[in-house]
C-alpha cells in the first residue's frame, strides 16, 4: 500500500537539462506542523547544489549515532554498560 510519494529532485528544463535550484512548498517541508496562518503552497527556492553538501555531511553522522546507539543497547544487555 503506497502512503507517501514525493519527488526529490527537481523536474528537467525543455531543453533537457537539469535545474540548478528548486522551490520547496512549505507544506511539504512542515507538513501538519505548519505554523497557523502561513501558506502551505508558499515555495522556499533551495540550491540543489548545497542539498546536496548537506546529505554527504549529515549521512555518516547519522550513521555513527546509530551505530553507537546499537553499540549501546547491545552493552547494556551483556550488563558492560549502566546508565
Amino acid at each position: 500500500m503506497l502512503s507517501f510519494q514525493e519527488t526529490l529532485l527537481p523536474p528537467q528544463e525543455a531543453d533537457g537539462g537539469i535545474l540548478k535550484d528548486f522551490p520547496l512548498a512549505m507544506r511539504d517541508l512542515l507538513g501538519e506542523s505548519l505554523p497557523e496562518g502561513q501558506n502551505p503552497k508558499e515555495r522556499i527556492t533551495r540550491s540543489l547544489d548545497t542539498r546536496m553538501e548537506l546529505i554527504e555531511c549529515s549521512v555518516p553522522r547519522t550513521e555513527y549515532v546509530r551505530a553507537a546507539r546499537r553499540a549501546k543497547t547491545l552493552l547494556c544487555k551483556a550488563g558492560v554498560w549502566e546508565e
